[in-house]
Order: C-alpha cells, then structure tokens, then sequence
C-alpha cells in the first residue's frame, strides 16, 4: 500500500480471495510480504462478490457461532523477535457485542468491540471509544505502540482515544486473525469485513487522512 510503503506488513481486501461454492478459504496480502491468511470447514466465511454495504465492493460474512475468520501463523510484523508498534485498521459493519476485528495472538493486540463499543488492546491495556458502533459501516482502526507506551482508537480518523499501555513489547513470529484472534476461537465476529491492513508504525497524521480518504472513495465509508 503506497500510503504505508514498506510499513504495511498486511493487506487483506476480499477482492483477491479464494473461494468454493461461495465460500472463502483464503485471502492475498497484497502487501506483498506473502502472509496469506487461511481458513477451512465451518471456519470459512462467506463471500459477497458485490455489497451494498461497502460501495458494491466485494465483502466477506462472518458468523461468530461458526467461529468464522481467517488466520496466519508465524506473522512477522517487525524484523526482530518483539514488537513495538502495531496499527490495526478494518472496514466493517459490526453487528455483534463483543467481537474481534483483527487480533494479534489470543490476547496480545486486538483491535474488538466490547459491550458494542470499539477497543483497541495490549494485552489488559484498553482504548475504549466513546460509543456503540454496531450496525453501520465504518472505518475502525488502533495502535499500540511501547515507544511512547500507548494504545489508541478511532472511527473514521476521528481523534484518538488513548489508554496507558504498560505491558511493554510483544512477542514477534504469533498467530495473526481477520475476524477472530489468533487462536481461531476467541471472540468471533459477525457481520462483514471488506478490508483489514496491519502496518508496523503508528501512522502520522496525513497518512491517517489519506487512508480514511483511500478507504471513503472505494468503499463509501
């Protein structure tokens, strides 16, 4: 993504999945960096070639009782064996309370919905966002960064929301999830992603805008 450069360690928009009968079993990082996430069995969502909910562009549907998402194992995030910093960003209409967007390991980072209201988290150290945002289509992004010991969260590059992050760095090399965490078990999601991009630095303020105009012009949100 020429917005993050080579910062942008994860990519994943449903326009380049494998599918079968409507199901997907797997999803293309077009960052180029090859962390395809995969899924197999009950664990596959469903694809939406074209949906109206993210500007006809293609979607996938998620069913928490299923626990439907997809997952990588070993996701290099940076080049040594911790991490520092890690931004979460999805396209997604919620419509569960308690639901992971992407997730980091089973606890590590996720980026979630708790009691309907988006939260970003290191561990026990939570960004909570001001309101319930189920049901509608948004752009949900966060950040935790051991730098400046902070995780933060916002709906369309609204400011951020920012808790104390004390847990220090994670381990690098874990299992990363699109819709679930990293454990494939944890927190499911239902409702719909259309994009999920995972970047290694906390992004300055005009990439924030450029991602929320890039994200706004394909898929109206």
């Amino acid at each position: 993504m020429v917005i993050f450069g080579n910062n942008c360690v994860g990519w994943y928009q449903c326009n380049q999945v494998t599918s079968s009968s409507g199901n997907i079993s797997a999803i293309t990082d077009q960052s180029l960096l090859g962390n395809t996430l995969t899924a197999s069995g009950s664990a596959e969502p469903t694809l939406n070639s074209s949906d109206s909910t993210f500007n006809n562009q293609p979607s996938m549907t998620l069913a928490s009782a299923n626990k439907q998402g997809l997952t990588t194992s070993n996701f290099q995030c940076e080049t040594g064996s911790t991490i520092s910093t890690m931004f979460l960003f999805c396209v997604a209409y919620v419509t569960g309370a308690s639901d992971t967007l992407i997730g980091y390991s089973t606890s590590s980072i996720y980026l979630n919905f708790q009691s309907s209201t988006p939260y970003m988290s290191r561990a026990s150290n939570n960004a909570i966002w001001g309101s319930t945002e189920t049901s509608t289509a948004k752009n949900f992004s966060g950040y935790f960064s051991s730098t400046s010991n902070l995780v933060g969260v916002s709906v369309d590059n609204g400011t951020y929301v920012t808790a104390s992050a004390t847990n220090g760095t994670a381990n690098n090399n874990l299992t990363l999830g699109l819709g679930i965490r990293g454990d494939a078990s944890t927190q499911p999601m239902s409702g719909k992603i259309a994009c999920g991009i995972v970047v290694n630095v906390v992004p300055t303020s005009t990439q924030l805008s450029n991602l929320q105009s890039w994200a706004n012009n394909l898929f109206g949100t």
